[in-house]
C-alpha cells in the first residue's frame, strides 16, 4: 500500500510524495457478504511492531490496558524484549504518567530473574552498543516505569524506552489465556494524549501483536 501526504483537498503537493510523521488509520475486519457486517470471530492484528493512538483524558487520574502480544507456554524461561517509543505525553501542564506490562492474570508482569528498563533515547541501536539510562532501580522486579512526571523533569518525550523481562520457567497459561497487555496509567488530574509505537520481540523469534 502506497501512502502519500496530500493537501487539504486530496491534491498532490507541488513537490510530490510528502514524507509525515502520523498517519492515522481505521481498519475493520468484516464478513465477505454484500451488507460487510462485522466479524464477531476476526481480529487485526499487527507483526512485529505497531502504533496506536490513545486519545485518553482522565480528569481525575485513571487507566485503560490493551491487549499486547500473545505469548504461549513453550515460551517459558525466555526473555520477552518490549521497545515503546515516545510515551507518557500529556496535555496537562503538570501530571504523571505510568507504564505497565501485565501478565494474562492482569497483575503487573514480574520476574525473580530481574527486569531490565533502559532508555535507550533517540534510537534502538542505543541498546547494542551500551549507550542507554536504566530508568529502575537494582534489583528492580517489576514490568513497570514513570514515563512522565512533571514534579521531578521525568520524561522520554522522542525516546525509546526498552523492557527485558523473563519468563518465568513455570509459566503455563491456559489455552486462549495467553495475552500480555499494555496499561496506561495517568495521574490525578492528568490529561494524556499520545502516540505510542511499540516492537514486541521474543529471544529467538516474532510474537503475535494485537492492538
Amino acid at each position: 500500500m502506497r501512502v502519500d501526504t496530500l493537501n487539504f483537498n486530496a491534491t498532490i503537493p507541488s513537490g510530490g510524495s510528502q514524507p509525515g510523521a502520523h498517519k492515522a488509520y481505521a481498519i475493520r475486519a468484516v464478513n465477505a457478504d454484500l451488507s460487510r457486517t462485522a466479524c464477531s470471530s476476526c481480529t487485526v492484528a499487527a507483526w512485529d511492531d505497531m502504533a496506536f493512538y490513545t486519545p485518553i483524558s482522565v480528569g481525575a487520574g485513571g487507566s485503560f490496558a490493551i491487549k499486547l502480544f500473545e505469548l504461549g507456554p513453550e515460551y517459558a524461561g525466555l526473555t520477552v524484549d518490549i521497545d515503546i517509543y515516545d510515551p507518557g505525553d500529556i496535555s496537562s501542564s503538570n501530571g504523571k504518567v505510568v507504564l505497565n506490562i501485565l501478565d494474562p492474570a492482569g497483575a503487573v508482569g514480574s520476574s525473580p530473574q530481574g527486569v531490565n528498563i533502559y532508555d535507550l533515547g533517540v534510537q534502538r541501536s542505543n541498546l547494542a552498543s551500551g549507550q542507554y539510562t536504566s530508568i529502575v532501580p537494582s534489583g528492580n522486579t517489576t514490568a513497570s516505569f514513570v514515563a512522565t512526571d512533571t514534579s521531578n523533569g521525568t520524561t522520554r518525550n522522542g525516546h525509546w524506552v526498552h523492557v527485558e523481562l523473563p519468563v518465568p520457567s513455570s509459566y503455563n497459561p491456559a489455552a486462549g489465556n495467553d495475552w500480555w497487555s499494555l496499561q496506561y496509567v495517568a495521574g490525578a488530574n492528568t490529561t494524556a494524549t499520545d502516540t505510542v509505537t511499540v516492537a514486541v520481540g521474543l529471544r529467538g523469534g516474532p510474537v503475535h501483536l494485537l492492538p
